[in-house]
């Protein structure tokens, strides 16, 4: 990073009026003004009173960096010169910064489907300019339902450039600006403490060095992470607390009012549990052994309707768990036995346990306990105490007739701390309500009883269990009653549910393995379970890719000889969102960034394309074979410049990153002398035309060459690998190369430097180190086989067990755009899907994000802190909102939206979006301003007037929710 000491003075804007208005800018304002230690910039505010996406350039060959309210949103050392930010309704501050004596030749700014605006003046201009920017469309630059637009302004505001840049105005109205240069300079210092401590605060956050804790609902400050913070619960007149819920690991007692709290990396998100005070106190009981997983019976589902879901196979059940006795271990014990329930053990007299019915089978509901009922605390409920008498004692639960079904929403009977979906459907209702009631543990109730609405049609409903009303582990039955019946016994049904971080395998396994599962595929992983479905997507020449194919009859996602960067992009998108081999394009996508290149230098993009073809072609294969596409591709030999490396005139540039980024790692023990050595080797490669006396208009076509005469033909000796290559004279000088090639394919250091990669792409920012060592022993044991490491990495408990791995990558840009297709019901409009990827294209560049045009040879950062900065989250945000919309003119399926919903309710419409899109692990904030959405401002919602407006605005809501972004 350039520092503030180098930067001169660039301009002072004043904006304001219709859509975007600047004011006069006179030369007094544009004069520079210098720090205390002569470096100097200048920014300034304007007002923006319709929030939109906005488009800042600066002219070509510059090296100014731009920042909009603190968020760098064009920085010199990428190379790119425009780019987008969503910016809500109200005063903006930008700053230009350029190193001393380069000021930028334009600075323009443009809002979308406006015309752009030249906001830095002429250095050499010295009267008043008066500049002004025309109003955009009325549809173009607003956001148009409020509830997106807060849902995306909490999670932007989330980010610490957002509130310093609130502590960071200097100029508090135009008067201030004209007071004198005295005062200017006192604030531009101010200022520059500012932005350091800004800038300081963001590096530390992307580091993961510093969180903050969400606590009730509220903030912290940041605190170094691991760091331990005091909290306490504070109920309100009439309440007591219970406990802490939410991520209870990080506390040091769950069950304290007041308590320590550990930050991790990610933060922390805790909130107390309080209850009536009047409310009898929780009783110490002994709790029941964990429930099986399996139902009793083999589809709790509805029977089939309208919105129905399919049915789904069950998991295999949890370790069996005794229940503990509640007392001392040499007193005389008595048997508690129940029948189609849990609670059975030995326990001594007076000890009081827990016991529960099982979910009754499809088309029955509770109706009681028999047997020795006489020891139970209440017979009438599924979740009950039974004290313990001095003999044995055996209960059972009975079953009737019920006009209420369900289930989960997948039709397990599981639930993620994040909580879980409740669907059904009453038969012939006396009303259009049913209540929900949630029983913890213990039988006590854990959360307030409510009503959600039935489908005036068919009788469906859906219901959310929220993460405030589970704990992170045990038991707990979910009560539905027909409320205009009462407690009548043919109108309630019970659901048992177990709280489990894996709930569901699949929907994390298709998180991370696709780009979005689509309903169609998720149904499909269903059919053939886990295992088979990873088996299916590692052979990917089994799997038919018709959609893909119907939808590229002219091959338009292909590449050509004049092909551009633009065609690049939208081809990679293409791919993503259509193929039925997603595995493959993932792992298309993440060898294309490894061996990273951009094909400017070459010219047209054709031979980048060539390249990317060949990594999907062997996308799985052996990474002895990656390494040689990439080592003998005419892009990469001109990106790093190995076409200069030559005999007598060397280019080390290809040889470092060939060890530092594709191979060994930087950590490897390779020295100075060892990539000169390697230089020598691969020198006398590069590309040439094929096709050189083409007419114009006519393609470009290269391939790579070696020339013996340009080769280094004296002896290497790399001493890291201990490897001496002999020289060789004329055309075998070629083999040095893939002798070079196998030895650092097959040496330690790659294979981890490898796995490390790839199981920080599959399951966490910081990859397990257990796996990453059992990956690349199978990495060495199968010569590099990328099948081989795969396989393991997704069967492993690492990825499918570990609490931590699920829900905590956040999408790119890249991935959040194409989960916006495959996992919503948008289609292109009148099927140009040319046009359609087009426009993702364009959403995706304007959240910062290009795979092909980044400014270092890594290639784009795989992390989450990467992409959880201000301006990428807000317009990444801000654009999928518009996108969904209608903005873009896309066609939405509205239709397939409400059949495959549970309920035509805006529950139901909710429960939907909240399964594909967030994979079910939606939290009870987002899943509120969804069903919100769908009733709007009027708080009313007509599923039988095919209510569009309604859906579009569930729609933005969802796309701009912190857990669509996760996976």
């Amino acid at each position: 990073m350039l520092r503030v000491s180098k930067f001169a003075a660039a301009a002072l804007l004043s904006v304001s009026a219709h859509a975007l208005c600047i004011g006069t800018a006179n030369a007094s304002s544009l004069e520079n003004v210098r720090s205390e230690d002569g470096g100097s910039f200048v920014s300034g505010e304007f007002a923006v009173e319709r929030p939109g996406i906005y488009t800042f350039a600066v002219g070509a060959n510059s090296e100014a960096r731009v920042a909009v309210n603190g968020a760098t949103v064009i920085d010199p050392s990428t190379g790119v010169q425009s780019a987008s930010i969503a910016l809500s309704q109200g005063s903006v501050e930008v700053t230009i910064e350029t190193p001393v004596g380069r000021m930028p030749s334009s600075l323009t700014v443009r809002p979308m489907g406006g015309s752009a605006t030249e906001l830095l003046p002429s250095a050499s201009q010295n009267s008043p300019t008066s500049m002004s920017v025309s109003p955009a469309a009325e549809n173009a630059s607003t956001i148009g339902d409020a509830r997106a637009r807060n849902t995306m302004e909490s999670m932007v505001n989330l980010r610490p450039t957002q509130e310093a840049t609130a502590a960071a105005r200097i100029f508090q109205s135009r008067n201030d600006r004209l007071r004198g240069v005295v005062e200017e300079r006192r604030g531009l210092r101010s200022r520059l403490r500012e932005r350091l401590r800004e800038r300081a605060v963001e590096v530390a956050v992307s580091n993961r060095s510093i969180a903050r804790a969400t606590i009730n609902g509220e903030l912290s400050d940041y605190v170094r992470v691991g760091q331990r913070v005091s909290i306490t619960a504070t109920p309100s007149e009439g309440r007591e607390f219970v406990r802490w819920a939410g991520d209870v690991a990080m506390l040091a007692d769950p069950m304290a009012p007041q308590t320590d709290l550990t930050v991790g990396e990610s933060g922390a998100n805790v909130f107390a549990v309080y209850r009536d005070a009047e409310a009898p106190a929780p009783e110490v009981v002994t709790l029941p052994p964990a429930m099986s997983e399996t139902p009793t019976s083999q589809d709790m589902t509805p029977p089939p309707s309208d919105g129905a879901n399919p049915p789904s196979a069950a998991p295999p059940a949890p370790p069996t768990v005794t229940a503990p006795p509640n007392s001392n271990p040499s007193a005389s014990r008595f048997s508690v036995s129940v029948s189609d329930g849990v609670g059975s053990g030995n326990f001594v007299a007076g000890s009081r346990v827990v016991v529960r019915a099982n979910t009754p089978p499809v088309g029955q509901g509770f109706r009681g306990w028999s047997g020795d009922v006489s020891a139970l605390a209440d017979p009438s409920s599924p979740v009950t105490i039974l004290t313990v008498p001095n003999t044995d004692v055996s209960v059972s639960p009975t079953f009737g007739q019920t006009r209420v079904f369900a289930s989960t929403i997948t039709g397990l009977e599981t639930a993620t701390p994040r909580g879980a979906t409740i669907t059904g459907r009453v038969t012939n209702p006396q009303g259009g309500l049913v209540s929900v009631e949630v029983l913890g543990p213990t039988g006590s109730v854990t959360g307030a009883r409510r009503t959600v609405p039935l489908d005036p049609t068919t009788g469906n409903f859906a219901a959310r269990i929220f993460e405030d009303e589970i704990t992170s582990e045990g038991n707990f039955t979910v009560i539905v009653r027909d409320d205009a019946a009462g407690a009548a016994p043919d109108a309630r049904t019970e659901v048992n549910l177990i709280v489990s971080n894996t709930a569901d395998e699949l929907e994390h396994l298709l998180s991370r393995i696709t780009f979005g599962a689509t309903p169609a595929m998720m149904a499909r992983a269903r059919s053939i379970g886990y295992e088979a479905f990873v088996e299916e997507q590692l052979n990917p020449a089994s799997i038919n890719n018709a959609p893909l194919d119907a939808i590229n009859p002219d091959g338009f996602f292909e590449p050509t000889g004049l092909s551009s960067v633009a065609d690049l992009r939208h081809s990679a998108i293409g791919h993503a969102i259509y193929t039925e081999r997603q595995l493959e394009e993932l792992l298309t996508n993440f060898w294309e960034n490894h061996f990273y290149t951009t094909p400017q230098k070459l010219g047209p993009a054709s031979e980048e394309f060539e390249e990317r073809t060949e990594f999907r072609r062997n996308s799985l294969g052996g990474f002895r074979n990656l390494l040689e596409i990439s080592a003998k591709s005419p892009v990469m030999s001109a990106y790093l410049d190995n076409r200069d490396n030559r005999r007598g005139n060397g280019n080390e540039n290809y040889a470092r990153e060939l060890l530092e980024l594709h191979t060994v790692g930087v950590n490897s023990s390779y020295t100075e002398e060892d990539i000169v050595e390697v230089a020598k080797v691969v020198t006398g490669w590069r590309p040439v035309l094929t096709n050189d006396d083409r007419q114009q208009g006519d393609p470009f076509f290269w391939e790579i060459d070696f020339f013996p005469n340009d080769h280094d033909t004296s002896n290497k000796f790399i001493s890291f690998l201990n490897l001496t290559i002999d020289g060789r004279e004329g055309q075998d000088g070629a083999q040095e190369l893939d002798a070079l090639l196998d030895a650092l394919a097959a040496h330690p250091d790659t294979a981890r430097f490898i796995c490390g990669k790839l199981t920080q792409f599959f399951v966490a920012d910081t990859p397990p180190p257990s796996l990453v060592s059992t990956c690349s022993q199978r990495f060495l044991a199968t010569d590099g086989s990328i099948r081989e490491v795969v396989r393991t990495i997704l069967l492993s408990d690492e990825f499918r067990r570990e609490a931590s791995a699920y829900h905590s990558k956040y999408k790119t840009p890249f991935e959040a755009v194409v989960a916006l297709v495959r996992t919503l019901p948008i289609q292109a409009d009148n099927g140009d899907y040319r046009l359609f990827t087009r426009r993702l294209e364009i959403l995706m560049n304007a959240s910062g994000y290009d795979p092909f045009v980044f400014g270092a040879p890594t290639g784009l950062p795989e992390v989450s802190g990467a992409w959880t900065g201000a301006a990428s989250v807000s317009s990444k945000v801000a654009g999928s909102v518009e996108y969904v919309r209608g903005f873009w003119k896309v066609d939405v399926d509205e239709r397939q939206l409400l059949d495959r919903a549970p309920a035509r309710t805006a529950e139901g419409v909710a429960a939907y979006l909240c399964q594909i899109a967030m994979h079910d692990r939606c939290v009870r904030r987002e899943f509120e301003e969804i069903v919100g959405a769908v009733y709007g401002e009027d708080g009313t919602y007509d599923p039988a007037g095919n209510d569009s407006a309604a859906l579009h605005r569930a729609m933005q809501v969802t796309v701009a929710t912190i857990s669509f972004n996760l996976q």
